[in-house]
This record gives C-alpha cells, structure tokens and sequence, in this order.
C-alpha cells in the first residue's frame, strides 16, 4: 500500500494481482494496482507485500471477483477506497472471519471487550470504514451517472 493513498481516497484499479496464486487479472481502466492477500496486513506486512508486487492498495477480495468474473466471461472492473492507511495498526480481524468467509461480530465483540488496548483503534477503523464507504457511494454513482448519459446517447433507456 502507498503512503500517498489517505483514507477516504477512491481509486480505479487497472490491474489485480493475487499474492498467493501469483495470477494478475488486467481492467483495462484504471491506474492502481492492487494486491490481494489471503490474511489481514497489518503495517509491518503492508509495506513489504505492496513493494513485492508494486502495489498502490492492498484488499482480501478483488481477486476472487476478478476470477469469477474471468470464468464467466464478465468484464470486470475494481474500485476501492481506502479504510486504513500504511501504518494502520489493524487488529486481528482475520481470526473472526469463518471457513465460509462471514464475519463472526459477536465472537469480536466478546475478544474486544476484554482488550480496551483496541477499543479506540476500532472506533477509528468504524469512522475510516464510514468516511470510505460514503467515498466509495459518490463515485459509484458519479460512474453511474455517466454510464446512464452513455447509454442515452447511444439511444439505450435504462431498465
């Protein structure tokens, strides 16, 4: 991940790369590369695992869309937004996510409320989400928008 991203940034992906199978899945858009790591990267990963690859953000999931997506013949693009930044001390949320990929939020709730250490951390992380998701939803529908004006000027109504 790039110091230069901040929180709230929103970023149009060109390439994904998956660290664990090594597979780079192209947009054709975009001018981000993100990385997909299987396991939650806290600061002391981040830096290493984005300059391995040359990344400018780092997820858990795009890749997994992006090859679905390849498999079923669907164009696919990626747009993120940043909810941590580099240094980002993020605690150990991947020990509550399922083998079938659901967040276990009563079992956090339970470890976080004996470990007031993290209590501020996850405020944050809450309104770095928040900042991020309302982020995420105006280019949503600013790309939304401009598909629509696409569509109308090539005589195509929308649904």
């Amino acid at each position: 991940m790039t110091p230069k991203l901040k929180v709230g940034d929103v970023v149009e992906v060109k390439e994904v790369a998956d660290a664990d199978s090594g597979e780079i899945f192209e947009t054709g858009r975009g001018g981000a590369v993100l990385l997909t790591a299987s396991g939650v990267a806290g600061p002391a990963d981040k830096p290493i695992d984005a300059q391995r690859w040359n990344a400018d953000i780092v997820d858990m999931e795009a890749s997994a869309e992006a090859q679905v997506a390849k498999q079923r013949g669907i164009e696919f693009m990626a747009l993120k937004a940043v909810s941590d930044e580099v240094n980002f001390a993020m605690p150990p949320l991947g020990k509550f996510v399922s083998d079938s990929g659901k967040f276990e939020t009563l079992r956090f709730l339970v470890w976080l409320s004996i470990r007031p250490k993290w209590w501020s951390v996850v405020r944050q992380l809450n309104a770095n989400s928040n900042l991020a998701a309302a982020n995420l939803s105006k280019a949503l529908d600013h790309l939304t928008q401009q598909r629509i004006g696409i569509d109308r000027e090539k005589g195509i109504q929308p649904i």
